[in-house]
């Protein structure tokens, strides 16, 4: 590569981290012919869908090429093992003293340079960064251990509202605590860990972009042992072991710890709950290369409070997570006393909608849903109003009525307005980096935040349903995109497992096993 596309390629991946821009050059040769045509001004579609994805949190994978793999680890893993002096620009954790003055410069970038413990006696901990002031930083864990932690945390009662509802002819007004109208408390190592971001041209807040600088809230090589987190009550709460919200976990474990949440006590005559607990985060946007042993997760006291699958989630790694990769769970507990949560050995939810889509991708996923609900086959042709049916007949059509929700889930917005939102100039790309040509009025389908959980999983479930997961699996990665779990494994601990058992694992820099079990090279090494 020519030194001046080289230079453009460092200047633009200033944007996203420390990539290798002869890394991206090559493997751009593996974008399909079909992408390759458009008009207007240009912008390379491998750099622009490892930006967006990874600006979004949602994973790009690029299963058969592995330059495009180790992109994904490349910025958020040490390959070389632990560094022996802090790097320029980083500031060492070297007690736990300087652990807590995190929270004094939530911008910062940290790097543990010992292994921390923490005595039987030692204060309780407070999570770095919440939703008002979350940590924006880095932290590297750098191949350390933190033992001993103990967090405590209570939330206070949700406001008191009133309802009214017809029985039979009379009416009834009804108290109940409402959990949506309290502000989440996220629990954790770290409490919140992101930024927000307003979406372009509404004034909606959406997590999955990112501010002013790349993988923002990253926290990597890090290992937690023997650390007790507990919500004695909580409301609408995100607890994990590591992260209540976690922007990008990658190189992380979990070994012999427990985290529990329990519903509060509630004083008005019905309560509901928004609760996610994971062994390394309640919620997760991008998981890479983690594990957890032995965590204990439980949802516990829930006090009768209403409870939906829709609103409380549970599992080993996550509670809800929308990308989690080559990663795995051995011998944790999952438990929940309201038996109608989601509970899950490695998540009590995962993301199977894409939070972006190109163009052909959302019609590959629509037509494949249109067919099904409407019992077409593959070659049948689709009458003219496929793509807005109508749903004002008299006899009720189910089938359009859910195709045109599906479709009202994601809002299409220019590619031009999401590069300028990101700060990217299509004028200041070397065409010589360009394999595909693209406009800024070019459509990606971007999911809408509006759009309650409930509602995701509820279409979710109907998506699943009706072309079933492995169809469903093939359209969401049509063009190479990807969400959702991609080689994530539950082990028994009674079994001695090889390498070979865990596909795509980076055995050669990031993972080594070790008594049949695959461990975390830097911290071995």
């Amino acid at each position: 590569m020519k030194r001046n596309q080289t230079e453009k390629a460092e200047r633009l991946f200033t944007a996203l981290g420390d990539l290798d821009p002869q890394t991206v050059a090559s493997a751009a040769a593996y974008i399909p012919k079909s992408t390759r045509k458009g008009s207007g001004r240009r912008i390379p579609i491998a750099i622009l869908a490892a930006a967006l994805c990874l600006c979004l949190v949602t994973l790009t994978v690029f299963a058969a090429v592995p330059s495009l793999r180790r992109m994904l680890n490349l910025p958020f893993l040490s390959e070389g093992g632990r560094q022996d002096t802090v790097p320029e620009g980083w500031v060492g954790i070297y007690t736990a003293e300087d652990l807590d003055n995190i929270r004094n410069d939530l911008d910062g970038q940290y790097i543990l340079m010992k292994d921390l413990t923490f005595s039987e006696d030692a204060p309780h901990f407070s999570p770095i960064g919440s939703a008002d002031d979350p940590f924006v930083g880095r932290f590297d864990g750098n191949g350390y251990v933190i033992r001993g932690l103990k967090l405590n945390a209570t939330q206070e009662l949700p406001p008191v509202v009133e309802t009214q509802y017809l029985v039979g002819k009379e009416t009834r007004t009804v108290t109940y605590h409402d959990a949506n109208g309290l502000e989440p408390m996220y629990v954790g190592l770290f409490g919140f860990c992101g930024g927000h971001n307003e979406f372009p041209g509404t004034s909606d807040v959406y997590p999955y972009l990112h501010g002013d600088k790349p993988y923002e809230g990253m926290i990597s090589n890090l290992g937690l042992e023997n650390v007790t987190v507990t919500v004695a009550e909580g409301a609408n709460v995100y607890a994990g072991i590591l992260a209540g919200h976690a922007s990008y976990l990658a190189g992380c474990y979990v070994k012999d710890c427990s985290l529990t949440v329990n519903g509060y006590t509630p004083a008005a005559e019905y309560g509901t709950v928004n609760l996610y607990a994971g062994g390394l985060a309640g919620q997760a946007q991008l998981m890479d290369s983690c594990y957890a042993q032995a965590a204990d997760v439980t949802l516990g006291e829930t006090h009768e409070l209403y409870i939906t699958p829709y609103d409380s989630f549970a599992g080993a790694l996550a509670g809800d997570a929308y990308t989690v990769i080559t990663s795995y769970a051995e011998g944790c507990s999952v438990v929940s006393d309201a038996p109608e949560a989601s509970v899950g050995e490695l998540w009590g939810h995962i993301c199977l909608l894409p939070r972006l889509m190109n163009s052909k991708q959302f019609f590959t996923v629509y037509e494949k849903y249109y067919r099904a609900t409407h019992e077409m086959s593959e070659d049948e042709p689709l009458p003219e109003d496929w793509i807005f049916p109508s749903i004002t007949s008299p006899d009720h059509n189910w089938a359009d009525f859910y195709c045109k929700k599906f479709y009202s889930y994601f809002v299409p917005k220019e590619l031009g307005i999401l590069t300028e939102y990101m700060g990217f100039d299509f004028d200041d790309l070397n065409p010589a980096l360009l394999m595909g040509e693209f406009s800024p009025d070019y459509i990606l389908y971007v999911y809408d935040p509006a759009v309650t959980m409930k509602e995701t999983v509820m279409m979710e479930t109907e998506l699943t349903e009706k072309l079933g997961v492995e169809t469903l699996s093939e359209a969401m990665t049509y063009d190479n995109f990807k969400i959702g779990p991609l080689h994530c494994y539950t082990l028994d601990p009674e079994k001695t497992y090889k390498r070979s058992d865990f596909t795509e694992f980076d055995f050669g820099n990031i993972w080594k096993m070790k008594d049949g079990r695959p461990v975390l090279r830097i911290f071995e090494d």
